[in-house]
């Protein structure tokens, strides 16, 4: 779920879905910030309930760019 206006999204773990998933999926994220990698810091996690909350990235995903050139740039 995104919230422009606060420039925050959320990350839900949907009913039926595998909580080990969504276990690894902040492991995985939080690992990629320690390492430095460019991805948006985890502001907030509750295992408990299955969500988490990051900052707003705007932006077009890399694979949803059509020209190649400007894909590679």
């Amino acid at each position: 779920m995104l919230d422009h206006d606060g420039g925050v999204a959320y990350g839900v773990l949907k009913k039926g879905f595998s909580q080990d998933f969504f276990r690894q999926e902040v492991e995985a994220r939080r690992q990629a910030e320690q390492l430095g990698l460019p991805v948006p810091a985890l502001e907030e996690v509750n295992r408990d309930t299955g969500w988490f909350r990051e900052r707003y990235v705007d932006g077009t995903p890399l694979n949803r760019l059509s020209d190649p050139v400007v894909r590679e740039q």
